[in-house]
Parts: structure tokens; C-alpha cells; sequence
């Protein structure tokens, strides 16, 4: 005969329900730094400032569609032979995020949209709650979460700092007298079970607050 749960059962499913919600918060908080930082890159490459860029960004309403425009811009800017000139890896590095993140983005959303519950037990466990043939729960059926979702954040983390580094490279062009940064290498995205180096460490330079003219 089925019985409810006890209290004593329900706080131990609660609690084992916490290190999933600071590991799911960390997946949306990496990937939103990350979309935000594309961005960022969309303004350096067309030369608008911050402001218009930024708005035309947000004026998207999809991440996907920001990326796609993203992509345009690219197109134009390397048509430019002196700007290809100038930057011969840029077009096929940023086409190269671009195609991570597109590659990234089912898992993502499976992250951020799959229910997850607790089994409550002597020892609770969490799962995704695939009973009523949630395709984002099942993409998680049989998988460590907390290692997938751990996986996610390191390739976001890697992929802003990335375009972080072009972006900064990308600073001086139409100016003379400054000093832009060199090309950055392509970095290696980290495997499934192995925690990126950069997790660890704070981004070298927070570029929402900085100010750049065309």
C-alpha cells in the first residue's frame, strides 16, 4: 500500500535537491556571461559604440538570432581585405565560437528546461523526471548531472574568455597610436569529467564597462 512521504523524508529530498540548483544556476549564469560577451565582440567588429551596438543586440529577442547576427556582421567586416588583412584569423576563430555555442545549445536548454526531482529514499537521489516523455528530461536519462551541467559551465567559461581575447584584439583597429592585444590562440574546450582551468579564475577584464567609439 502506497504511502505518503515523511517529513523527515521530504526536507532529505529538499536538501539534495540544493547542490542541483547552485549547479543549474551556474550553467545559466556562464551561459548568459557568455552571450553577453558575443555581444560585445558584434559591436567591436561593426565599430558601434557599446550603446547603439548593444541595443540592437538586445532589440533580438532570441540568443540565436543574436548570434545569427553576429554572424552577418563577420561576413561583412572579412569582405573588407584590409580588415582581413589586419585580423586573418578572425573570421574563422569567431565562426569557430559561433559553431561551439550553436553545437552547445541543445544542452543548454535541456539544462535549463528539464524538470528534476528527488527519489526519496534512504539515501535521496535526483534524476530528471521523464514519466510524462519530457524530451529535455530524457536527453539527461542515465547521465551524471552534476558532471554534465559541470561540463557546460567550463565550455561557456572558455568560450567568453575567448571572445573576450578577441575583442580586446580587435580594439585598436582604426586607431593609429593604440595598442590592441595580439590574436589569441584557439583554446581547447574541456572533456566531460574534467574541470577547466578557468573556472578558477576571474575574467581578466570585465568588458560590459568598457567604452569604445568606431
Amino acid at each position: 500500500m502506497a504511502k505518503l512521504p515523511t517529513e523527515k523524508e521530504i526536507a532529505a529530498a529538499k536538501a539534495a535537491l540544493e547542490p542541483y540548483m547552485l549547479a543549474l544556476g551556474k550553467v545559466a549564469h556562464s551561459w548568459n556571461h557568455m552571450q553577453e560577451q558575443l555581444g560585445l565582440l558584434f559591436c567591436m567588429i561593426t565599430g558601434l559604440d557599446d550603446s547603439m551596438g548593444m541595443g540592437l543586440w538586445h532589440a533580438l529577442k532570441s540568443d540565436r538570432s543574436q548570434r545569427d547576427l553576429l554572424q552577418a556582421a563577420l561576413e561583412v567586416a572579412a569582405a573588407d581585405s584590409e580588415w582581413s588583412d589586419d585580423f586573418p584569423k578572425a573570421k574563422e576563430d569567431i565562426e569557430w565560437i559561433l559553431k561551439k555555442v550553436n553545437s552547445l545549445t541543445d544542452n543548454r536548454n535541456s539544462a535549463i528546461h528539464a524538470p528534476v526531482f528527488s527519489f526519496i529514499g534512504a539515501t535521496p537521489q535526483i534524476g530528471p523526471y521523464t514519466m510524462h516523455g519530457n524530451p529535455n528530461a530524457s536527453k539527461l536519462q542515465g547521465k551524471d548531472i552534476f558532471t554534465e551541467f559541470e561540463w557546460y559551465e567550463g565550455c561557456f567559461v572558455v568560450l567568453r574568455r575567448f571572445a573576450a581575447e578577441a575583442t580586446l584584439a580587435l580594439m585598436g583597429q582604426g586607431r593609429p597610436n593604440s595598442e590592441s592585444m595580439p590574436w589569441p590562440d584557439r583554446p581547447l574546450l574541456p572533456t566531460v569529467g574534467k574541470r577547466s582551468d578557468h573556472l578558477d579564475q576571474v575574467h581578466p577584464t570585465d568588458l560590459t564597462k568598457q567604452k569604445h567609439q568606431p
